[in-house]
């Protein structure tokens, strides 16, 4: 398959993508066409279905992109000018004339915010913050829902750099109770793992490039407002008083079975009383019979918090992806960026179903069909807060969150 292609001074895009069943064949078709574009890239940026056999197409990757930066991993679904795909190999090459790309990598399982510190501490000397726009790239493994932490520990170490990534995705098809579920893999350089924190960070002079972000969910409330009467941190028990599970219930009726639970209860989220633009969503990932809870993430304290069950539903997954393009647009005062990197929840691809292009149908509206666009379907979104870099820097709204169920964009343009 041929995505296309697209350069302007200084900004090189090359994207290949393939569905080729053999790894090795769909390294090499995905990697040759993306090379057509950058000859030498900075980075090579690869997403590929998870249900692929990691090992054999890391391997592949590895001899095809010798001596390029390689970061990337598993997708629940993966996004290319050619469309949106499932069973395949995405692969974007990138060139940045003036700019630079530096590469910090480590195990994140135990302790997120360790991690995150020794991230920013590996690339604290990457860059002049003064002189250029900082962007980092962040990927990690999903995992523990805490996140934020590495987020958190990142940004006060490294300074004013906006975050834009996400989590790496396990099979949203075999079920929460299935441990595929959570079962993802990193494409660390020359290492596969299982527990990778990925991060590049972006080094781009000020007068040549600019950067803006977007994002927005499209979810629906469902039913009123309800205090946590009984959560351990993230695992939800009571909500005004009944257990959880027949609030879900009460409110959707007695076909909330175990099958629903199982398999379609990700359609049915919470969001916290006071979010910021929509933004404090919670979803669940887990469910005990036994126990009659809930686990949600992102991690937080819930005891005492004020939650209301928002639902999914095609119309308004397609709303909220043109509401992100608007607003990242918006941002950039009418230019046309060079590249558009999209980052989706998986939820939000199995809630489209078969119409699964209508959510990046909606951001090519606002943008139109010849910017390049690549991206995944994830297993959690780590978006700024602010459209603008200076405000996603430095200003009130500055620094990234962990999302849910949200669809994030980041622009690039060379001016």
């Amino acid at each position: 398959m041929k995505p296309g292609l697209s350069y302007t001074p200084g900004v090189k895009v090359g994207i290949g993508v393939s569905l080729l069943k053999d790894e090795a064949k769909a390294a090499r078709e995905a990697v040759r066409a993306a090379r057509k574009g950058v000859a030498r890239p900075d980075l090579a940026l690869v997403f590929a279905s998870v249900k692929r056999n990691q090992k054999s197409l890391h391997a592949a990757l590895r001899k095809e992109l010798a001596g390029v930066k390689l970061l990337g991993g598993t997708s629940y679904a993966e996004v290319t000018s050619a469309g949106v795909t499932k069973g395949s190999v995405a692969v974007l090459l990138l060139g940045l004339d003036g700019g630079k790309v530096t590469l910090a990598t480590n195990q994140c399982k135990e302790d997120p915010s360790g991690a995150g510190a020794d991230l920013a501490e590996a690339l604290s000397g990457a860059g002049a913050a003064g002189a250029s726009r900082r962007v980092g790239l962040l990927f990690t493994a999903f995992d523990t829902g805490n996140e934020q932490e590495m987020l958190a520990a990142i940004q006060d170490k490294l300074g004013p750099v906006p975050l834009f990534g996400g989590l790496f995705s396990g099979d949203y098809d075999a079920g929460l109770s299935s441990g595929e579920f959570r079962r993802n893999w990193q494409y660390d350089g020359d290492r596969l793992s299982r527990t990778s924190s990925l991060l590049a960070l972006l080094d781009l002079p000020r007068a040549r490039y600019d950067v803006a972000f977007g994002f927005s969910h499209g979810w629906q409330p469902v039913g009123p407002v309800m205090t946590v009467t009984k959560a351990k941190k993230n695992r939800l028990y009571e909500l005004d008083g009944q257990p959880v599970l027949d609030v879900y219930r009460k409110l959707l009726g007695e076909g909330a079975d175990e099958s629903f639970f199982e398999l379609m209860i990700q359609r049915y989220g919470f969001q916290t009383e006071g979010g910021v633009g929509g933004a404090r969503l919670k979803l669940p990932v887990s469910y005990d019979k036994r126990t009659g809870s809930i686990e949600v993430v992102p991690v937080e304290d819930l005891q005492g918090a004020r939650l209301r069950l928002i639902q999914s539903s095609r119309r308004g997954t397609v709303r909220g992806a043109r509401e992100a393009a608007q607003c990242c647009a918006g941002a950039l005062g009418g230019r046309k960026p060079d590249l558009l990197l999209v980052v989706s929840c998986c939820t939000r691809n199995l809630i489209l179903n078969s119409r699964m292009e209508s959510e990046m149908d909606a951001v090519r509206e606002v943008f139109g069909p010849q910017v390049p666009l690549f991206g995944y379907y994830s297993g959690g979104e780590l978006l700024p807060m602010a459209n603008t870099w200076e405000k996603a820097a430095r200003g009130p709204e500055a620094g990234s969150r962990y999302h849910v169920t949200t669809i994030g964009l980041l622009a690039l343009v060379a001016k």
